[in-house]
Parts: structure tokens; C-alpha cells; sequence
């Protein structure tokens, strides 16, 4: 049922909402794909917004924009087309993280932590508004949930043929997005962890790596030979928009005020209303409504962020009981920390508002979903109807602020 579900709220989301709402730089995704339609070729980097981004999606989904277009489809057809598409891939991703938790928690006595991570990951608005965008955004985060999925699996049986898998899903990744290069550390982390000997670790390290290669050397070249690529080198953060910068300071990365959240419940590039410059507010504020704001539903997204806090300690409790049981969760734990030490990492090098949101390492709304079930499973006796209920509360508000919009 939660998974049933989880599909009909991407349903609904697709069939209700435009593909610039509640999108990033809509409209400069949507140009790439038809600059690829018109003239099948990768356009130079510093030709638009988003014309840095990997070109994988562009052209697949700028093949079906012209051929659409070939066969008389009107500009509307087209675009549900593409909405379709990134409906599948959503739905997709869902389904690949339901088949991860049921492989995470296999017994009995975790059938809570099974339905709670499953639940979270149904209805996390952040998570739901992927299926209605037309960017690379979507199926990289499909390639993401499928690249954890085998690593897990490999991480149980080491099988030789899973692990070139895993570095051919990197590579295809980031011909779709190069973020995808940051799940090369998380590779290696695995394989050191997993005490192989050492020459077959050096073997299979650099069989990865050429895999790697092989796949996207060729984009490398092509972007180094542009005659300007500033902002391939600078992953597009070259000539932001100035009122988008922060100033980087020790407490961007360590204030943390859930109180911030009754004032301004939602994030704001723009203005330091919300507390932008300070990266875990932000950051938190992301995984449930990203960077948009949603003034008509104000209250349940206040209510929302506060249930969320409460069940902070409880994630962080999980993820303690992670690393008690790293044997088993070890993929998910090296996950959740490389990630998120490339995006402290990305925030520092580019301070920039937008560049705090978990859009931009969207695989990290599993480790956070799976730390916060396993939290729910080992709560202590006492707190234990408490922290459920909240959970239980979270998960219904999320679903009310999705379906309201709808009524």
C-alpha cells in the first residue's frame, strides 16, 4: 500500500503541475534540449545557463522533442512527452529505493524500520517534486538509487561482475551529471572496508577507474578544447547571480536554530530572512520543500519542519546504530558522509545560497530516510510511542501538503 502509495502522489504531481513550477532554471533545461533537437550536437559550455551540464539527457529527451516535433506533435504534447518520462524515472528511483530498504531490512522484528524508510521516501515533498522537471536532475537520480542498490548487493556477495557494474553505472552518471564522479571515493571506501587481498583491491581499483574513463574521457576532451570554460571549471558557478552569495564564516557550519523555522519555514535564496548563510538550516529545509516557497500552505510547512526536528535525535541515533551494525549498513554509512562532506566541501568553494540544497546530491535522501527508520525500530521502550507518533504525523502532513494544492 505505502508503495501504491508513493506512485499515485508522482502521479497526481505530474498531472497537476507545470514543468516550471517548483523547478530549477526550467526553462534554461528546457533550452538544451531543444538547441540538441535543432542541431544534434553538444553546445559550448558558455552558450547558456545550463549548457555546462553533461549532455547524456539533453539528448535523449532532444531526440524526442525533434521527432515529436517531426510528426506534428503541438509544444504542449511535446512537453507532457518529457513529463512522462521523468513521471517513469521518478517512479523508477521510488520502486529502486523500496527494493534497497527490503534488501537493508530483511528480518522480522524490522518490519518497522522496513515501512517507516519505505513511507518517508513516498512522501517527502523534496523528493515527490522530481517527477514533474524536465532537467538531468531526474535521471541522475535514478542512476544514484541504482548505483546504492548494487553496491549494496555487491557489498553482500563481492561478486567481480557487480563491481564492474557499479563503475559502469558511474561512468553512464556522469555522461547525465558529472556530480556522479563523487561516488568514485565512496567506491573505493567500500573496497578498502571490504579486506580483499591487497593486489586484487589495486586490480580491481584500477579496472573501475578505467571503466570510468573509457566511458566519459571523451567528454573531458571535447569541453577542454572549448575555446572558454570557465564555467565548466567552475561546475557552473562562474557569473551567479551576485545576490545569490554568501559570506563564509565558522558559524555558516555549525549554527543550527530549529527556532528559525517558526519565523520562515521555507528557504530564500535571495534574502537572509530564512538564514540562508547557514548551510544546515538550509540544508534541512531542502530535503523537505527544496529552495521554493509555499506561502499557501505556511502552517503544515511549519508544522512539518517542526515534527522533523523533534525527530532529528532520532536520525542521529539511527545513524549510531549504523555504525554499530556497519557490517551490514557500511555502504549507506560511506555514503552519507562522502556526500555530504562533497556538498560542505562545494558550499565552501562556491558560497553560494543555492549551492545548500540537497538537489545537488539528491542520493542522500536515502541515507537520512534509512537513518531516521533504524532510529524508529531502536527507540528506548519509553520514548518509543512518542517518536512514532511524530513520525506517523510527519508522513501525514507531508502527504496533506501535496494533495491540498489538488482540492
Amino acid at each position: 500500500m505505502i508503495t501504491v502509495a508513493g506512485c499515485l502522489l508522482r502521479l497526481l504531481t505530474v498531472l497537476t503541475t507545470p514543468y516550471d513550477v517548483n523547478a530549477y532554471d526550467a526553462l534554461e533545461h528546457r533550452r538544451y534540449i531543444e538547441y540538441v533537437a535543432e542541431h544534434y550536437t553538444i553546445p559550448q559550455g558558455s552558450g547558456g545557463w545550463e549548457y555546462h551540464q553533461s549532455p547524456l539527457y539533453y539528448f535523449v529527451a532532444g531526440t524526442g522533442w525533434g521527432i515529436a516535433k517531426a510528426y506534428g506533435l503541438s509544444e504542449q504534447a511535446r512537453i507532457a512527452m518529457l513529463q512522462g518520462f521523468s513521471l517513469l524515472l521518478s517512479i523508477a528511483t521510488f520502486l529502486l529505493a523500496v527494493r534497497l530498504t527490503q534488501l537493508l531490512f530483511r528480518k522480522k522484528k524490522e518490519r518497522v524500520a522496513l515501512h517507516a524508510c519505505t513511507a518517508l521516501l513516498a512522501v517527502l515533498p523534496a523528493f515527490v517534486f522530481f517527477s514533474h522537471r524536465l532537467s538531468n536532475d531526474i535521471p541522475f537520480t535514478t542512476l544514484s538509487f541504482l548505483f546504492l542498490l548494487q553496491l549494496t548487493q555487491w557489498w553482500q556477495s563481492q561478486t567481480q561482475t557487480r563491481w564492474l557494474w557499479l563503475w559502469v553505472i558511474v561512468g553512464i552518471a556522469t555522461l547525465v551529471r558529472v556530480t556522479a564522479l563523487s561516488y568514485i571515493p565512496i567506491l573505493l571506501l567500500c573496497l578498502l572496508a571490504a579486506r580483499l587481498p591487497r593486489r586484487y583491491t589495486w586490480t580491481m581499483a584500477l579496472q573501475g577507474i578505467g571503466i570510468v574513463l573509457l566511458l566519459t574521457g571523451w567528454l573531458f576532451v571535447w569541453r577542454a578544447m572549448e575555446p572558454s570554460s570557465v564555467r565548466l571549471l567552475t561546475f557552473g558557478n562562474a557569473f551567479m547571480n551576485g545576490a545569490l552569495g554568501l559570506k563564509t564564516e565558522w558559524q555558516s557550519f555549525l549554527v543550527f536554530r530549529p527556532s528559525a523555522f517558526l519565523l520562515f519555514p521555507f528557504n530564500h535564496p535571495f534574502s537572509d530572512i530564512a538564514g540562508r548563510q547557514y548551510f544546515w538550516q538550509f540544508f534541512f529545509r531542502s530535503v523537505f520543500f527544496g529552495e521554493f516557497r509555499f506561502f499557501a500552505l505556511w502552517q503544515i510547512s511549519t508544522f512539518i519542519l517542526i515534527l522533523g526536528s523533534l525527530l532529528l535525535p532520532c536520525m542521529l541515533f539511527g545513524l549510531i546504530e549504523s555504525i554499530r551494525q556497519s557490517a551490514r549498513f557500511f555502504p549507506i554509512i560511506a555514503t552519507f558522509f562522502v556526500l555530504l562532506a562533497v556538498l560542505l566541501l562545494y558550499r565552501f568553494l562556491f558560497p553560494f545560497s543555492s549551492n545548500q540544497d540537497i538537489r545537488l546530491m539528491p542520493l542522500l535522501f536515502f541515507p537520512i530516510s534509512c537513518f531516521l527508520a533504524l532510529g524508529l525500530q531502536h527507540t528506548p521502550d519509553l520514548l518509543r510511542p512518542t517518536v512514532r507518533l511524530c513520525f506517523v504525523l510527519l508522513c501525514v502532513l507531508c502527504v496533506v501538503f501535496l494533495v491540498l494544492p489538488l482540492l
